[in-house]
């Protein structure tokens, strides 16, 4: 059976380092960070919009204690297990999560969250003492309206395609160029 990149599920057992480390080492990444920092962290999943049209992958949801110990529930963390230079370098040197940004913004939108660590855990930087880097990245609220706007924007655009092709009766063929109109 192929996924969307064409490479079997199996292909994946035998990964090389850099493909196979995330799932590898993200239990031991969160368990670290949750030493580390004294939070709750939960193991996540798909969180979605209420109405179930939105979701994202969310690795973990954390609870923190307030100082009368309170818990609240106000933080997530996305943990990428990165291998190359080209990855490392920005993460490390600029505290620049990259690419990730989007993906914690979006769950901060679908959980109403108010901040998320960025976690890259590299076993590589253990010597060090480096092996877990954590960079808070707060709730960017106009970050998410824009977000917000092009998705809905974006669910306009599929249920009118998909109305489209519902509408039509039959098998004929259909220049690809009628669908975009």
């Amino acid at each position: 059976r192929a996924n969307c990149a064409g490479r079997r599920r199996r292909d994946y057992v035998n990964a090389t380092p850099p493909e196979g480390s995330g799932g590898a080492n993200e239990e031991h990444a969160r368990a670290l960070h949750a030493v580390n920092t004294g939070l709750r962290i939960k193991r996540a999943g798909i969180v979605r919009t209420k109405d179930g049209k939105f979701g994202a992958s969310a690795d973990s949801l954390i609870d923190a204690v307030d100082n009368i110990g309170k818990i609240t529930q106000d933080g997530g963390a996305e943990c990428k297990c990165f291998t190359s230079p080209e990855k490392l370098q920005p993460i490390l040197i600029e505290d620049n999560p990259g690419t990730a940004m989007c993906q914690m913004q979006f769950c901060m939108w679908l959980t109403g969250r108010h901040w998320w660590h960025f976690g890259l855990y590299c076993e590589h930087l253990l010597n060090i003492e480096r092996e877990l880097t954590l960079i808070e990245v707060p709730r960017d609220d106009d970050y998410i309206a824009k977000l917000e706007a092009d998705m809905l924007e974006f669910d306009a655009y599929v249920c009118a395609v998909e109305d489209r092709l519902r509408s039509r009766k039959g098998n004929r063929v259909i220049q690809m160029a009628d669908l975009c109109k």
